[in-house]
């Protein structure tokens, strides 16, 4: 019988041992492969969703104050009263941001140093427990904020919305950005 030697065996280790790293290589970038445009695909969805929540908002902030109007113009359609309105109050969308929104139609500008952050409450809805109504039972990877601004050229019957979720994975930054333009149908 005839038995190994020492370089043979260590030439056969290292060639296992290289395609075992190979293997689990390409298993890992299979993973990702996966991963990462699930990741993308409910992003385009909770961004999507911010886009809602502000047509809703508008629809039914001119639902709550029919008879806002003055010389035949909405006044309440982006925050054009006198006083002008802040952020939190109801009836308006003044330009600016970053604001953060939630399905149940909650908004609210995003404070200085703090986060936009999702979270996942116990029904399964992502949210911002900067929200009122919002109980986070386990964290998300993903932040969710929106910017209101003027169109060029700037015009009173339209204005500019951009809903951006933001989110790391393996170290990396990405983010989905959906623009929508809302329009004074009143």
């Amino acid at each position: 019988m005839k038995s190994f030697s020492f370089i043979e065996v260590i030439i056969a280790t290292l060639i296992g041992s290289t395609a075992f790293v190979a293997i689990l290589t390409l298993a890992g970038q299979n993973l990702d492969a996966v991963e990462l445009p699930r990741q993308r695909f409910i992003a385009a969805n909770l961004a999507q969703e911010g886009i809602e929540v502000l047509i809703n908002m508008r629809s039914s902030d001119w639902l709550t104050f029919p008879a806002d109007v003055v010389s035949g113009r909405y006044t309440k359609w982006r925050g054009e009263i006198s006083p002008p309105c802040g952020a939190g109050d109801p009836g308006c969308l003044p330009y600016g941001g970053p604001y953060i929104v939630q399905y149940d139609g909650d908004r609210l500008k995003v404070p200085s140093g703090s986060d936009a952050d999702l979270g996942i409450d116990a029904s399964e809805r992502y949210c911002h427990a900067a929200l009122p109504g919002c109980t986070v039972v386990r964290p998300s990877i993903y932040s969710r904020t929106l910017t209101i601004s003027p169109v060029t050229p700037v015009s009173d019957h339209q204005f500019k919305v951009v809903s951006r979720v933001a989110w790391k994975y393996h170290t990396k930054d990405y983010a989905v950005d959906i623009e929508s333009r809302l329009y004074n149908w009143k």
